[in-house]
């Protein structure tokens, strides 16, 4: 599983700085072929209906284990379809040691991309 590091502070599962709360995220293209054409599935705007959204998928196990260890422990699953990266495994999972989403000032998915896509 990749570390995640996500720069969404808009996103209801980003739990501060770079940290993604969410128990599987999903990177998603449209036979795109550069890093600034995928987006982040999951990304969910940090507002009231959107964090009542985000609780089907939230990774509540790191949560529990990151609160007795003291160190971060909630770096999700990564789901991804971006079939032209290097590290997508078998078309649907992302086999890299760090994968990092680009979204500062994102309010939408659309507003997000995977700075690790490499083909």
């Amino acid at each position: 599983m990749p570390r995640v590091r996500c720069s969404a502070i808009h996103c209801a599962h980003n739990i501060g700085g770079e940290m993604c709360n969410a128990s599987v995220i999903e990177i998603n293209d449209d036979t795109r072929s550069n890093a600034e054409q995928t987006d982040c599935g999951t990304f969910i705007p940090r507002d009231f209906s959107g964090s009542l959204l985000s609780l089907d998928n939230v990774n509540y196990g790191g949560l529990v284990s990151q609160a007795f260890s003291g160190y971060p422990v909630t770096h999700p699953d990564v789901s991804c379809t971006v079939e032209r990266c290097r590290f997508n495994l078998k078309g649907e999972y992302c086999e890299v040691d760090e994968i990092t989403i680009a979204a500062k000032c994102a309010l939408s998915s659309l507003d997000t991309y995977c700075i690790t896509y490499d083909n």
